[in-house]
């Protein structure tokens, strides 16, 4: 029923938007997608798995924060290292506590939500970090990468 309903939506699109299906747009689209894209993938693999991931935002939340923050002293190789690094380590802490413990893992990624959060708002002082290398920005936010 969902892919028929994707279908009419994207019909709907096309005759009230004809430059819809240009080609400029489909990789504007892909490009737009593709973070949720992984996070999907991502969330696939743990459902698949029995589990389930509330805390996927948060955690890109700080190791965002924990990255941006050090680029100034590590350049922007190593805030992208330290934001892999603090993604690991929220994953691995998480999955060592449920299978430690046996909790569900929907109590503790809920946990690990709030405390992930909690830490990239102590680390961003509880407001928007503006000094963003430019460098990097040009790379992530406004270029094709991969």
């Amino acid at each position: 029923m969902l892919p028929l309903l994707i279908l009419l939506l994207a019909l709907v699109a096309v005759m009230i938007e004809p430059r819809f299906l240009s080609t400029n747009n489909l990789l504007n689209l892909l490009r737009q997608l593709t973070p949720l894209l992984i996070f999907a993938a991502a969330q696939g693999i743990v459902i698949m798995s029995g589990g389930l991931d509330l805390s996927q935002s948060s955690v890109l939340s700080v190791a965002g924060v924990a990255g941006v923050l050090v680029m100034p002293q590590l350049g922007i190789g190593g805030g992208v290292c330290v934001m892999i690094a603090v993604g690991a380590f929220c994953g691995l802490f998480s999955g060592f506590v449920v299978a430690a413990t046996g909790a569900s893992p929907l109590i503790v990624t809920l946990s690990a939500l709030s405390i992930t959060q909690a830490f990239a708002l102590i680390l961003a002082n509880g407001v928007p970090i503006y000094d963003v290398p430019g460098e990097y920005t040009d790379l992530v936010g406004f270029t094709s990468l991969a």
